[in-house]
């Protein structure tokens, strides 16, 4: 069998593909698979961060929902601290919507898309991988894995799920919900974000056109009753933005967040993007931007790497542009959620921090400023302080 194709891509999220885009835009033979037909529903608060923009190469305005530039935040559902940004924070979009438009973008710059086909395994040889198919056998030069936070390719590997030997794995779960229209315009280009109701998280509610997307995410660990418990409480303490309101399409899923020891690449021919590869905010859990800009990492490696069969540039690439952010922002997410209260307290003393950190969901500024920016401030780096002894002497146990 000859080779029939450059790069196989699995998964057709945002990772997979924006992957499938880059590659085919640069000359390569993709072949991309995903185990769903498209347009398909996605369970996801569906914010795309204002920093994706810089980063993605086509215009995505046509499926925007909302453009938000003001934020609320509370503690508990009270002590309301209103943020308005100067310009858009973030984007919200439907994900069916949102990740159709990026696949039919692959497609126009020639990946060869297939869709509702299931890979059932794979074999690394010395020249080439092979991936097997429910519609048969492929063979190409590198498998780019962007199949989610419970990746096949993963499992396959190593026997289990991405985050099922981490110590801390976060659980979601989130609605839609339709809602009046005084309270649909009362959050039109805002969201409300809501610590302290989960330990070792946060909750949501977002704007879309015709309804709010209401979730929330914490710390399996760290959660003394099921997560649907907390999802109900946090409904009651909004119940006059949401009454009245229908819950539908309600779903739960895990957010497979960035943990420093996870490989991205497995084997020579193997390259794990976005959840697959637990490329995901630790502080917010925010998946899109880190899924868009490692699969362009991951594809560049492989244009760049094709000629001499070595794609090991992406681990580089990946130390270089985001290991260092997403660790500044487990450090930002060990200091807040180890105390939202002491932390609410503080921004509400220096709510211009607030903005700062805006700064970083819209590409200005980084989570490593901003991590040395609050450690200016006397009470945060008490604060900081006191998180790094708990930190220490919980990793020393």
């Amino acid at each position: 069998m000859s080779i029939e194709c450059d790069a196989i891509v699995v998964g057709l999220g945002p990772a997979g593909a924006t992957a499938a885009y880059e590659l085919a835009r640069s000359g390569q033979k993709v072949l991309a698979f995903d185990k769903e037909k498209f347009p398909r529903y996605k369970p996801c608060g569906g914010a795309v961060s204002a920093k994706v923009n810089r980063i993605l190469k086509f215009d995505f305005s046509g499926v925007v929902e909302d453009v938000v530039d003001a934020a609320i935040f509370t503690y508990r559902s009270k002590r309301n601290l209103f943020i308005q940004n100067d310009t858009p924070i973030a984007s919200m979009v439907m994900r069916d919507r949102f990740d159709n438009l990026l696949v039919d973008m692959a497609k126009k710059a020639g990946a060869v898309v297939m869709e509702g086909i299931r890979v059932s395994g794979f074999k690394e040889d010395i020249s080439c991988i092979y991936v097997e198919t429910d519609r048969g056998k492929f063979r190409a030069r590198v498998l780019i894995a962007a199949d989610g936070a419970s990746s096949f390719v993963w499992r396959t590997l190593y026997g289990t799920d991405l985050g099922a030997d981490l110590r801390e794995t976060v659980l979601t779960i989130e609605s839609e919900m339709s809602a009046d229209r005084n309270s649909l315009e009362k959050l039109r280009n805002k969201i409300i974000i809501d610590f302290g109701c989960i330990p070792w998280g946060y909750a949501w509610i977002f704007p879309k056109k015709e309804y709010l997307s209401v979730g929330i995410a914490g710390v399996k660990s760290r959660l003394d009753r099921g997560i649907k418990e907390y999802f109900n409480d946090f409904l009651k303490c909004y119940h006059d933005i949401l009454k009245g309101g229908e819950v539908r399409n309600q779903k739960g899923w895990i957010i497979p967040e960035f943990n420093s020891n996870t490989k991205r690449i497995a084997g020579r021919r193997i390259l794990l993007v976005g959840d697959a590869g637990h490329i995901v905010d630790p502080f917010t859990g925010e998946g899109i931007y880190y899924a868009v800009r490692s699969a362009q990492l991951a594809a560049r490696a492989v244009v760049d790497g094709i000629g001499k069969d070595d794609f090991s540039a992406y681990e580089t690439d990946l130390e270089k542009e985001l290991y260092a952010e997403l660790s500044a922002a487990q450090k930002l997410a060990d200091m807040v959620y180890s105390n939202p209260k002491v932390w609410y307290s503080l921004v509400e003393a220096e709510p211009g921090l607030i903005k700062k950190y805006l700064d970083v969901i819209t590409g200005n500024s980084s989570y490593r400023e901003f991590v040395q920016e609050i450690k200016s401030y006397p009470r945060f780096k008490l604060l900081f302080n006191v998180v790094k002894g708990w930190l220490k002497g919980l990793m020393g146990r």
